[in-house]
């Protein structure tokens, strides 16, 4: 289920041909893995085992620019599923 999950989670790219960004690739593709750390670091927190909390990353990291700065962004996100919540309302808040 995890690799599933997980395959939304990856950036998309563009070509020079076409600078629309192409849909996402399968985990297994060797170019776009996930970082054994950042995964490591996700499924550390403490609700990682609640498919409701690794959705509600999920759907945050797609969200999420900047490629260079997601382990900080994984190490910054709450452990528990409360407080992931209120971690999205607030951000979403903000953006009004």
């Amino acid at each position: 289920m995890l690799p599933c999950l997980f395959s939304c989670l990856l950036l998309p790219t563009c070509s020079a041909k076409s600078p629309v960004p192409h849909p996402p690739y399968h985990v297994s593709s060797p170019l776009f893995a996930p970082c054994p750390e950042q995964m490591s670091l996700l499924l550390a927190k403490e609700d990682s085992c609640m498919p409701l909390y690794l959705l509600a990353v999920a759907s945050e990291l797609i969200k999420f620019g900047v490629y260079e700065q997601v382990t900080a962004f994984i190490q910054k996100i709450p452990q528990k599923f409360a407080a992931l919540f209120d971690y999205v309302l607030d951000r979403l808040e903000v953006r009004l």
